[in-house]
C-alpha cells in the first residue's frame, strides 16, 4: 500500500516475524539440550515433567508470540485512537504490548501448578498433590488493580 502507515506496520510485522522465529529456535536448542540431558540420566518417574517442560519450551514461546501479534492488531483495529497516537509516535508500542498482556492475554491459564501442602485459596480447601490453575485473565480484571478492566486502555 502507498499509505505510510501501512508501510510502517509491514516492516514492524517482519521484525517480529524475525524476533518471533529466533524465539522457536531458541525453544528447539532448549528442548534439544533437555533431550540429551535425560538420555543421560534417566531418572525413574521423570518422564512426566520432562514431557510437560517439553511441550512447554516447544510450543508455549510459538504460540504465545503469535497470539500476542494477533490479539494486539485486533485491539488497534478496533481501537482506532490507539492506533493514531500509536503511528504518530504519541503513544509508545511497549505501552500498547503491555496492555494488550494484560486486557487479552495470549494465553488464559498459567502453566498448572501442584500444591505441596495442605491449604485455602478464599474458603476452597486444596489437598497436597491437587492440581492449581491460576487464571491470568481473572487476575487482569481485578477491578481493585484496574478501575476500567474491561476496557482497553494503553494510555
Amino acid at each position: 500500500m502507498s499509505s505510510g502507515g501501512a508501510t510502517v506496520l509491514v516492516v514492524e510485522d517482519s521484525i517480529t516475524a524475525r524476533a518471533l522465529l529466533r524465539n522457536v529456535l531458541e525453544s528447539a536448542r532448549l528442548l534439544a539440550n533437555a533431550s540429551r540431558l535425560l538420555a543421560d540420566k534417566v531418572v525413574d518417574g521423570a518422564e512426566p515433567e520432562l514431557v510437560a517442560l517439553s511441550f512447554l519450551l516447544l510450543f508455549a514461546g510459538y504460540d504465545n508470540a503469535a497470539h500476542l501479534i494477533g490479539n494486539t492488531l485486533l485491539a488497534l483495529l478496533t481501537h482506532p485512537r490507539v492506533l493514531g497516537e500509536v503511528r504518530s509516535g504519541v503513544l509508545p508500542v511497549d505501552r500498547v504490548l503491555e496492555e494488550t498482556l494484560r486486557w487479552q492475554p495470549p494465553s488464559m491459564l498459567a502453566s498448572r501448578r501442584f500444591a505441596r501442602q495442605d491449604m485455602e485459596i478464599a474458603g476452597v480447601p486444596i489437598a497436597t498433590g491437587d492440581r492449581v490453575w491460576l487464571s491470568l485473565v481473572s487476575a487482569n480484571r481485578d477491578q481493585t488493580r484496574f478501575p476500567e478492566a474491561a476496557s482497553f486502555r494503553p494510555d
